[in-house]
């Protein structure tokens, strides 16, 4: 039987992750940096979901952000699955865009936050792209396994809240979608009770934001520039997903090649 790992273990392995995707952050953005980030062993806060690996953004513009796990935790979720959610809460996700948020004027907390869970799962494929799960096949199974867990509870999401699914119901579509012990999957389903819409805006965000760059790169062919169209998404601040695509639309219009005027 395996060792049980203990905080520091866990931290260790964290801040790997955490330090290989800050010294490849210049491939996908070309603007800013980020703020100051901190690795601390903290059990999860009673009515949250058992997380593995949570974020904590400060509240001020000259404080440190905070990056959370502990042993406890972990131990409820696969060894293979740190690794995404270290990319996803830490870099290149939620602690880039909540760097950006503090930096704007329009830094309300819940200001944008299908943008916030929608990169921070977008952000799994930007570490995927440069090579973040490359080191162990378990691995990338993790992230595989780490999207196919947002399309679940996106669906569950769904279902108590349009279809008048009850926990049983919705328990029971975990199970067969993941492979999560009970006490992790009835903490989602407490949170999309306590906060709908919370655990489907990861997954639609994410695939907006999909979206948006594959449609950019198609109109914008060889002048299309990953790090720029990144700019674009986190220069805006905290807003809705139907702003950034306005936005977004119009920074590939002012892009796109002009056809020759006869």
């Amino acid at each position: 039987m395996p060792e049980a790992p203990t905080d520091a273990a866990v931290l260790a392995r964290l801040t790997q992750r955490f330090d290989w995707a800050r010294n490849n952050l210049a491939q996908l953005i070309s603007e800013g940096g980020v703020r100051p980030l901190t690795m601390q062993s903290r059990a999860v806060a009673p009515h949250r979901p058992l997380l593995p690996v949570r974020h904590e953004a400060t509240a001020t513009t000259t404080g440190t952000d905070r990056l959370l796990s502990d042993a406890a935790t972990f131990q409820l979720w696969p060894d293979w699955s740190l690794p995404a959610h270290a990319f996803s809460s830490g870099l290149p996700g939620r602690h880039l865009i909540e760097s950006r948020r503090l930096d704007h004027p329009l830094n309300a907390a819940g200001l944008g936050a299908a943008l916030a869970e929608g990169w921070s799962l977008y952000a799994t494929d930007l570490a995927s792209d440069l090579g973040g799960f490359d080191d162990r096949i378990e691995d990338r199974i993790g992230y595989l396994q780490h999207r196919s867990l947002y399309a679940a509870l996106a669906a569950i999401d769904i279902g108590i809240h349009l279809e008048n699914w009850n926990r049983q119901e919705a328990l029971d579509y975990l199970k067969t979608a993941t492979s999560l012990p009970d006490p992790v999957l009835n903490s989602f389903i407490d949170e999309s009770v306590r906060r709908p819409t919370r655990l489907s805006s990861a997954f639609a965000g994410s695939v907006a934001i999909r979206n948006l760059r594959d449609r950019a790169d198609t109109r914008l062919g060889p002048d299309f520039n990953l790090r720029e169209f990144h700019d674009a998404i986190l220069a805006g601040g905290p807003r809705p997903l139907t702003t950034v695509e306005r936005e977004v639309s119009a920074w590939i219009a002012a892009r796109e090649p002009q056809a020759p005027v006869d």
